[in-house]
């Protein structure tokens, strides 16, 4: 699509986009969009429609390094194998809403970096790693009042040098992880690229294997980010840390030594165990607020639940 497009669709789009049936470099990195938002493309509007991927077509809408100032609303997208809704080198100003987004790798994938973008009031469930993926570098963005269920990694994952964004009144509910927060790019001490500075408030974290990780791998981890005012429920635990993130009995199994640095919890109390892999790490990793403190699970629970 070009700058300055209102684009309406009242009925579906359809297809199977590969790069083996498509022109010759037609699609960036042999993954191919129904719907693209060329390069440099701004003030554009995507509006209505089903978009439904087949076969091996890579997404349902992609803006790749698209100029901004976009809007996709008001539609449906499902079965793409990386992502329905994606984002990569985009410009700022973007917004997502209103949308229903399922049965794909995720229902929104924020990619290299992405700036400034808005996503809320959208159902993201069944996907089957993330309902949305903050990666590489995504920067201010902003996730609100949306119902992220059922799906299989997490609700929303943060990752790879992803800072400065923010969760608020969102619902998580039966997902592995409700969030789960991850690098494998180097944590605060030592490491260059933290996942670092998101601010988490006011969401309900319902019915999911863990309600927030905050790990990374060995050197790794997330760092200075804030939790507060958030309902944590019915969780298999209400915090834990994973060196593996896939899904809740992987992270059970595998060490847990990401490094931690410098996060707060505000107010975010909760009946619900808090993992006993915590227990390793000192108030200046993780500090909880909280009062009354949450109960502590034992590593045998944990075990249980793991299935080992």
């Amino acid at each position: 699509l070009p700058s300055r497009l209102y684009f309406r669709l009242d009925g579906q789009v359809r297809g199977e986009l590969t790069a083996a049936n498509q022109r010759p470099n037609a699609c960036k990195d042999d993954r191919c969009a129904l719907v693209e938002i060329g390069p440099g493309a701004s003030f554009v509007s995507v509006t209505g429609g089903n978009y439904l991927c087949e076969g091996g077509t890579a997404y349902g809408i992609s803006c790749q390094a698209c100029g901004g100032n976009v809007l996709i609303q008001d539609l449906n997208a499902s079965s793409c194998g990386q992502g329905n809704i994606h984002f990569y080198d985009a410009g700022a100003a973007i917004e997502i809403r209103n949308v229903e987004s399922s049965l794909s790798n995720r229902g929104v994938w924020s990619q290299t970096p992405s700036r400034k973008v808005l996503i809320q009031d959208s159902h993201f469930h069944h996907n089957v790693a993330d309902g949305i993926d903050l990666d590489s570098m995504s920067q201010h963005v902003m996730i609100r009042r949306n119902l992220l269920e059922h799906n299989n990694r997490c609700g929303v994952f943060i990752e790879e040098g992803a800072r400065s964004n923010v969760l608020i009144d969102n619902r998580m509910a039966n997902n592995s992880f409700g969030i789960g927060f991850f690098t494998n790019l180097g944590g605060k001490d030592p490491g260059e690229y933290p996942t670092a500075d998101h601010w988490v408030v006011g969401n309900e974290l319902l019915d999911n294997g863990a309600a927030i990780s905050i790990g990374g791998l060995p050197g790794n981890g997330a760092t200075d980010n804030m939790f507060a005012e958030n309902t944590i429920r019915g969780n298999a635990n209400s915090w834990i840390v994973c060196s593996v993130l896939q899904n809740y009995t992987d992270c059970l199994a595998a060490p847990s030594n990401g490094a931690l640095v410098g996060n707060h919890v505000l107010t975010s109390d909760t009946d619900d165990a808090r993992s006993d892999r915590l227990l390793n790490y000192s108030a200046d990793n993780i500090t909880f607020f909280a009062e009354p403190p949450p109960k502590e699970r034992s590593s045998k629970t944990d075990d249980a639940a793991a299935g080992t």
